[in-house]
């Protein structure tokens, strides 16, 4: 068996290591909910990790994707590793983007904002990345579900609680707020 080229810090799901686990499952999921969105679409997925699902977004049709991550690890993993349909790969930071303003028909962002010290700047940096009548598919543990105490966590949401960010996010994004699950 080859070397992984990449270390399992515990947070971050990696095909090659957790294929038969339940977090791949539940990540790969997300990706296949939001493929159903990007065709013909710009696509920035923000915390892309290791660039699975940026490549599985840009396989779904997306005309362009975007996988940005604030680890070079990661980006150079999924550079490597993640690259069949050749999203492009950005070292940068989600509450503060790299990226031009109304860049971007959808912008993904799954198990992110419950990392970020300031959750706001995230969203107010989604807002600037997205054209006007753009997309932004989010996920995030339901604190009221997942036992509480990930020390990979800053600030960690409820069903409820999230729902109540949707009002600033669809404000934000010029859509109607839908909250699914």
């Amino acid at each position: 068996m080859r070397e992984l080229e990449i270390r399992d810090g515990g947070e971050r799901m990696i095909p090659d290591l957790h294929h038969e686990a339940v977090i791949y499952a539940e990540h790969i999921v997300r990706y296949l909910f939001a493929a159903r969105f990007v065709k013909g679409k710009r696509v920035l997925d923000v915390a892309s990790g290791v660039g699975y699902g940026a490549d599985l977004l840009r396989s779904a049709g997306a005309t362009e994707v975007v996988a940005l991550d604030r680890s070079a690890e990661a980006v150079g993993y999924g550079k490597r590793r993640h690259s069949e349909f050749r999203p492009t790969y950005v070292l940068g930071d989600g509450e503060s983007l790299p990226l031009q303003s109304g860049q971007f028909d959808v912008v993904v962002s799954f198990e992110t904002i419950e990392h970020v010290a300031d959750y706001q700047r995230l969203l107010a940096e989604v807002k600037r990345a997205l054209r006007r009548d753009g997309l932004f598919i989010v996920s995030t543990p339901n604190r009221g579900v997942y036992p509480e105490g990930n020390p990979f966590h800053t600030k960690e949401f409820t069903s409820t609680s999230l729902r109540r960010l949707w009002p600033d996010i669809s404000d934000m994004c010029g859509l109607s707020p839908k909250v699914i699950g």
